[in-house]
């Protein structure tokens, strides 16, 4: 059974999160920072999201931009989340957002050792972790048969269902939904 969900970040302003519901999303994964601790790295929105999400009675999840560039970066970066969401109750998983082309100057193995170590320290800390990335990062940028302790949120647009075993499939990142600014 598959549920319609948002993912969403500062670029998508206020939402009205009754509307988003009663327009038929279950579920939100929101952007709670990116990068390594700093006070500006919180995603602006967060609290915002998270408080209106909670008040309609919309689940929520949350993703971490990363820009780790070793596996020390990856764990302070997964402090930095969990700092965060602390006190926070999540339904859905704790994502790893890799996608950063500063991180191509990167190995396959490089980049793979930093998703498992954010993974790991997360999932130390009680939470259920996941990757994000699109197809190509999958198939040719990460080695994907190291990953298989995670599910997988893949990005994947324009085809009917996802190529990949994947617990959460993005198929769009130009969505409309009635409460939210701009796509989703």
């Amino acid at each position: 059974m598959s549920k319609q969900g948002v993912d969403v970040s500062k670029w998508q302003g206020n939402i009205d999160w009754n509307k988003a519901k009663a327009s038929g999303i279950q579920f939100a994964i929101l952007r709670e920072g990116y990068g390594k601790e700093s006070p500006t790295q919180v995603d602006k929105q967060f609290e915002n999201n998270y408080s209106g999400a909670k008040a309609a009675g919309v689940p929520v999840g949350v993703y971490h931009y990363s820009y780790a560039d070793s596996t020390a970066d990856a764990v302070a970066e997964a402090k930095f989340c969990l700092k965060n969401i602390a006190g926070k109750q999540l339904e859905y998983p704790v994502c790893f957002d890799i996608e950063d082309s500063q991180m191509l100057v990167l190995t396959n193995q490089q980049r793979t050792d930093i998703c498992i170590s954010f993974c790991e320290t997360i999932e130390a800390a009680g939470y259920y972790a996941m990757i994000y990335c699109n197809l190509d990062w999958y198939k040719n940028k990460l080695i994907s048969e190291q990953l298989k302790d995670y599910d997988l949120w893949i990005a994947q647009w324009n085809v009917q269902d996802p190529t990949v075993d994947c617990g959460m499939w993005q198929k769009s990142s130009t969505g409309s939904i009635s409460g939210i600014n701009g796509n989703v």
